[in-house]
């Protein structure tokens, strides 16, 4: 009888102790966004938003599976508002340069013209500590509208003895907001989860690339990177 008269005691503190422990998980899995978009504000670095045109803006996907595609996702790889972009969101051609801004073959990969049939996309795959300094610049670079600007200025730079943000200054970034920008950490939070990702898609190298769902992890020339691109385009 007694047992009985706790039990609904028990059971309410069993149901709370259930809540507390999925919203402590729930903050946790989402804390790298969250902090992104906090921080980002605050420093008045205006973050970016979710469009419909890259519907795909929830970090916690590794990988976008094909029967949750729309019409605008061509590729496994989610596709955030948070990662640098050149192209319509409706291409059927997605060419995502997964790597690091200091890899010598990316820098050819970034330098090309790949038309305007066909959407390019920027994902960090920092292994060093040079390659995640230079992101993090980049990403605030992108806030502003002059990533790729800056990621070309990269081009040739030794990484270790290059002052990122000097870089992203020559090409028009103001240096007050990037050093607002930078002290938030909330770029960091990008680049690491970018990073981290990568493995589970299968990305094995600093100039990784996907045409769509194809992904190539050997470096290999421009003229090969356009000639896939252009055969995926035409079957369209």
């Amino acid at each position: 009888m007694s047992q009985n008269k706790h039990l609904p005691y028990i059971m309410t503190a069993a149901a709370t102790l259930g809540i507390i422990f999925l919203v402590i998980v729930g903050f946790a899995l989402n804390s790298a966004r969250l902090n992104t978009i906090i921080f980002a504000t605050q420093s008045h670095v205006e973050p970016n938003t979710t469009t419909s045109q890259y519907p795909f803006d929830d970090p916690l996907i590794t990988y976008v599976p094909d029967a949750s595609r729309n019409a605008n996702q061509k590729t496994k790889v989610f596709v955030s508002s948070q990662d640098p972009i050149i192209g319509a969101g409706d291409a059927n051609v997605y060419v995502i340069l997964y790597g690091s801004l200091l890899d010598v073959d990316m820098q050819t990969y970034l330098a090309a013209d790949y038309g305007d049939d066909i959407t390019v996309v920027w994902k960090d795959y920092a292994v060093s500590e040079a390659d995640r300094e230079a992101a993090m610049v980049g990403h605030c670079a992108n806030t502003v509208g002059r990533f790729w600007d800056y990621a070309k200025a990269l081009n040739g730079v030794e990484g270790n003895q290059t002052d990122y943000t000097a870089v992203a200054e020559q090409v028009g970034v103001n240096r007050t907001e990037l050093d607002s920008c930078l002290a938030t950490g909330g770029m960091g939070a990008i680049v690491d989860q970018s990073t981290g990702l990568a493995v589970p898609l299968g990305v094995t190298t600093t100039h990784s690339v996907f045409v769509n769902d194809e992904l190539y992890n050997d470096d290999m020339s421009v003229e090969e990177l356009k000639f896939h691109a252009d055969a995926l385009l035409a079957t369209f």
